[in-house]
C-alpha cells in the first residue's frame, strides 16, 4: 500500500469525503507534458486544487517533480500559507525495490529515456516544509508525520 492510501483511509474513516482523485502516471513523460495532457482532457483540471482550497478544503497532490522551476510553478498557484512542499527522499535502490511496474529496471536497461533519477537530472528541493526519508520508515509512519505537520500548522484538528 502506498503513502497516498495511508492519507486517504484515515480521512474517510473519520468522516472525510474524497471529492476528486486524479491518477496520471506518465511513465517517461515530463511534468509539462503531463499537465498539458490533463488540461487537454479537462480544461479546468489544472485549476481544481485552487478551487478546492478556496472552498476551505485540503488538497493533497502527489507527483514526481524533478525540476525546481516546476515546483515553483505549482507553489505560485497556491495562496500564501496554503502550500506545503513535502520531499519524499528515497534512495534509488529503495525506489527500484518498490517499483511495481518495473519502470526503473526498464530505464536502467535503456528502454525508457529521460527517466528521473536514471538518465534525467533530479533537482532536490532547497527548502521543503517537510522531508520524509522513505528508506527509514514505513509509509504509515511517514503519513503520520504529514498529519502532524498539518495539525501543527492549524490546517487540521487533531482527533
Amino acid at each position: 500500500m502506498g503513502l497516498a492510501q495511508y492519507y486517504r483511509e484515515p480521512f474517510v474513516a473519520n468522516g472525510g469525503q474524497v471529492v476528486s482523485e486524479q491518477k496520471y502516471t506518465g511513465g517517461d513523460k515530463d511534468f509539462k507534458a503531463q499537465l498539458t495532457a490533463i488540461k487537454a482532457a479537462n480544461p479546468d483540471a489544472i485549476f481544481v486544487p485552487g478551487y478546492y482550497t478556496e472552498a476551505g478544503l485540503i488538497v493533497l497532490c502527489s507527483f514526481i517533480s524533478p525540476f525546481k522551476a516546476e515546483r515553483r510553478l505549482v507553489r505560485d498557484t497556491a495562496a500564501e500559507g496554503e502550500f506545503l512542499e513535502i520531499f519524499v527522499e528515497a534512495p534509488l535502490e529503495t525506489v527500484i525495490a518498490r517499483d511495481p511496474k518495473g519502470l526503473y529496471k526498464r530505464a536502467l536497461a535503456g528502454e525508457i529515456k529521460n527517466f528521473t533519477g536514471v538518465d534525467q537530472a533530479y533537482e532536490a528541493p532547497e527548502a521543503p516544509e517537510l522531508i520524509l526519508k522513505s528508506g527509514e520508515a514505513t509509509a504509515e509512519a511517514l503519513a503520520d508525520r504529514v498529519v502532524k505537520a498539518l495539525e501543527q500548522r492549524g490546517l487540521i484538528v487533531a482527533l
